[in-house]
């Protein structure tokens, strides 16, 4: 699954986020992989795309709550 809350793209894996990102024709230089959680920065524009490509709406503090418990070892 993909998760966006405007600013950020995450998903289940790694793997699935750098697929997507590559559908939406989203640079690889917006992947941060050395924060709490690896993700994409994204602008309105990748946003839409984004959304229209089927990743879910998510609140900023939703988004967190998936990174954390994708992510926290």
């Amino acid at each position: 699954m993909i998760y966006t809350d405007g600013t950020f793209l995450l998903a289940d894996s790694v793997r699935e986020l750098r697929k997507f990102a590559k559908e939406i024709d989203l640079p690889e230089k917006n992947l941060n992989q050395t924060s709490f959680f690896p993700h994409y920065a994204i602008t309105s524009t990748y946003w839409e795309q984004a959304i229209q490509e089927g990743a879910c709406h998510v609140t900023t503090q939703e988004l967190y709550q998936i990174a954390k418990r994708l992510y926290d070892t």
